[in-house]
């Protein structure tokens, strides 16, 4: 396509807030939507400066370069001169499907696999007042191909039912529907980009552990919560989900942050059993947890521990 790049405002090279999407169920908007699988990975803006310096920013705007070397080498080959991208990075199981508890082991191998789906500036230039499949256009017109690791993520416009059903054969954890003519809102949770889950799945804050009990594990379960109208609510307890390695790297962090008094206002919410031994901890660890539904009392129900989200501020979890 063609387009005066120098009609559009000036933007020089730098991390932009990337733009969220809203939780939603039920009505599939349509038509005027596009639709893409929502992927189980590490939120990336990628930003290459004047003198040709690729960063990859965490949403935390944390350097990730030292963890990814293939997709820096890989973008490194762009050949133009600035770009600010908006992305995934992903690790893939054997049979294709994106796994955060993977990443969070594997990081650097030949699975991991950074996924663009939007531009933001290109040439010092803004793009994020086009519409999104102009943006998308763009997208692919200067960054199609790029070596691997580098993929383009695929975008659908049929109708969502058929759309819905083949994202869930692929094992995708759930779709993301988007205004095809949406301007890009940094920093901002848009109802112009609709997050369906497949499964009950989201982050919490870690505000606790129990003692193990008969377990060589050095704890025995996680106690969770999330912030309601500024409150820090408590969401259950998770015990399940955890490999060797990532529950004594888990308890290390745990014991760094241990504090005497519970982070909570409201013990009474908690009913736990009077028989566990609970250590408190500060609320600065987030973790993701996937679990079957919400109780009516507002705890998770079968949780299961999927990995830590060092890219989200604790201030950021609500109930979704």
């Amino acid at each position: 396509m063609k387009l005066d790049l120098l009609g559009l405002p000036k933007l020089e090279p730098q991390f932009l807030e990337p733009m969220l999407a809203q939780p939603a169920h039920r009505p599939i908007p349509y038509p005027g939507w596009m639709y893409e699988p929502k992927i189980d990975g590490m939120r990336i803006i990628a930003v290459k400066f004047d003198n040709q310096q690729i960063i990859l920013f965490s949403r935390r705007k944390l350097s990730e370069n030292k963890k990814f070397p293939a997709i820096l080498k890989a973008l490194s080959s762009s050949k133009e001169s600035t770009w600010v991208i908006d992305g995934e990075i992903a690790a893939l199981d054997p049979q294709g499907k994106p796994s955060f508890s993977l990443l969070q082991t594997a990081r650097e191998n030949s699975l991991t696999i950074f996924y663009l789906f939007d531009l933001l500036s290109l040439r010092k230039r803004d793009l994020r007042g086009l519409p999104l499949r102009t943006r998308k256009e763009l997208l692919r017109q200067f960054f199609y191909p790029l070596p691997s690791p580098i993929r383009l993520l695929p975008h659908f416009t049929e109708e969502p039912e058929k759309v819905f059903d083949k994202i869930k054969e692929l094992n995708f954890e759930g779709v993301i529907a988007k205004r095809t003519d949406s301007l890009y809102e940094s920093g901002k949770r848009s109802s112009s980009w609709l997050k369906f889950k497949f499964l009950k799945r989201q982050e919490f804050i870690i505000i606790g552990w129990t003692e193990p009990k008969g377990s060589l594990r050095p704890f025995g379960a996680l106690l969770l919560g999330y912030y309601q109208d500024h409150i820090l609510c408590y969401a259950g307890r998770v015990g399940t989900g955890f490999s060797e390695k990532i529950a004594l790297e888990l308890y290390t962090l745990l014991t760094n942050h241990e504090i005497v008094s519970p982070p909570l206002s409201q013990l009474s919410s908690l009913q736990l059993p009077q028989s566990l031994s609970i250590h408190w901890t500060e609320p600065v660890i987030v973790c993701e947890v996937a679990f079957r539904e919400w109780t009516e009392k507002g705890k998770t129900r079968q949780p299961v521990f999927i990995g830590l989200r060092t890219d989200k501020y604790p201030t950021d979890v609500v109930r979704e």
